[in-house]
């Protein structure tokens, strides 16, 4: 008989983990595992979940849906309980932090279930604060700290999205035997080249305090005074927007500032751009970079976990140290000015996720754990 592995997480609309999960599970099917998937899903989100569903269920992965009122919802958790129960799953794979507390607390009950974390970022008003420092996991203990705490003591073994999250699991553990890290992998495709002449700058991430959105407008303010000429696109939403339309309006730029807001095909803009902006000071991974590279497009980033894991500065894209919003404009004028630099960066960033963020050997990592504690 096949290995049964059950994956459960809050689901209220596709970003960053839902697409690793849409490559994930499928190819966990086609390596001989019965996958089934269960979301527990906010009535207001169960419209924005259908057509990844749908896509899932096409790939052969077993679906299953739980509309929770609120997180800990007694009968909706007395469902989902059951589900797992009735289901039996010889793995029972948690993602993001409810479904790492269902996960946790289903272990409670059931001491023998064998459990598994991935964690794909950590609390955002710690990486705000403090980026992924492993130095200050202790020193901040809110409700997300004892929860993540509580759901990694009772893991079998946990999955860190890339290095600095598995520093961070590690600092919360003290013992860092249960942490592997399995970075993303991505389905490298064929595409359009990107412009020669490109018309924009752009950024595609949530508008919100850990990622630093204002870094990003003051380094484009900064960078047209240098004398950059091309606009800035921004495909995103969030509660830092007024702020960030409060720093333009004190500058001469804020017509050639354009948000997009969050639209459903932000890719579709790489390929006119000169590159992709990264102004965040932390990462847990960094999707978007992957779908960057995929393109062709190179990065301007920060030197920050997770960013400095995927960019290699100088041969697939520009990092600059942290919140040197000089640097960060000064990579924008380059990126601008010199076709032959983009061209080669984009290239060589194509290679590298050829080379090292396939879902091979994502799938390949993932399948050894799951081995390893089932015992084949």
């Amino acid at each position: 008989m096949s290995t049964r592995i059950l994956h459960i997480q809050k689901c209220a609309g596709v970003g960053g983990a839902e697409k690793h999960l849409s490559l994930l599970l499928p190819e966990l099917v086609k390596a001989g595992y019965e996958v089934h998937y269960l979301i527990a899903e906010p009535p207001n989100a169960v419209k924005l979940n259908d057509s990844f569903i749908s896509s899932l269920l096409d790939k052969g992965v077993h679906c299953h849906r739980v509309r929770l009122k609120s997180d800990l919802s007694p009968i909706g958790l007395g469902i989902l309980f059951k589900i797992i129960r009735n289901l039996k799953p010889d793995i029972l794979h948690t993602h993001l932090i409810q479904g790492d507390l269902y996960g946790a607390l289903y272990k409670t009950l059931f001491p023998k279930m064998i459990l598994v974390s991935t964690r794909h970022g950590y609390d955002e008003v710690y990486q705000a604060k403090f980026d992924l420092s492993p130095d200050r996991v202790h020193d901040y203990k809110n409700i997300y700290y004892w929860l993540s705490r509580f759901a990694a003591h009772k893991s079998s073994g946990l999955i860190g999205i890339s290095h600095g999250i598995s520093r961070l699991l590690s600092a919360i553990l003290i013992d860092s035997s249960k942490v592997k890290t399995i970075w993303y992998g991505y389905e490298s495709r064929k595409v359009i080249p990107i412009s020669e002449k490109p018309s924009y700058l752009y950024y595609i991430g949530r508008l919100i305090p850990f990622k630093y959105p204002g870094d990003l407008i003051s380094a484009y303010v900064l960078y047209r005074q240098m004398g950059g000429c091309l606009p800035l696109k921004i495909a995103g939403s969030g509660e830092d927007e007024a702020g960030m339309k409060i720093q333009l309006r004190a500058s001469a730029y804020e017509a050639d500032v354009e948000f997009l807001g969050r639209i459903p095909n932000p890719e579709a803009y790489l390929f006119e751009a000169a590159c992709l902006c990264v102004s965040s000071h932390s990462e847990g991974f960094g999707l978007v970079a992957l779908e960057a590279m995929n393109a062709g497009l190179p990065i301007l980033a920060y030197d920050v976990p997770a960013l400095n894991e995927i960019v290699v500065s100088g041969e697939t894209g520009i990092l600059c140290p942290k919140g040197d919003v000089i640097a960060f404009a000064k990579g924008m004028l380059a990126f601008e000015k010199d076709a032959g630099m983009r061209t080669t960066l984009g290239a060589a960033g194509k290679r590298r996720l050829e080379e090292i963020f396939t879902i091979s050997e994502m799938v390949s990592k993932t399948s050894n754990l799951y081995d390893s504690l089932v015992g084949n």
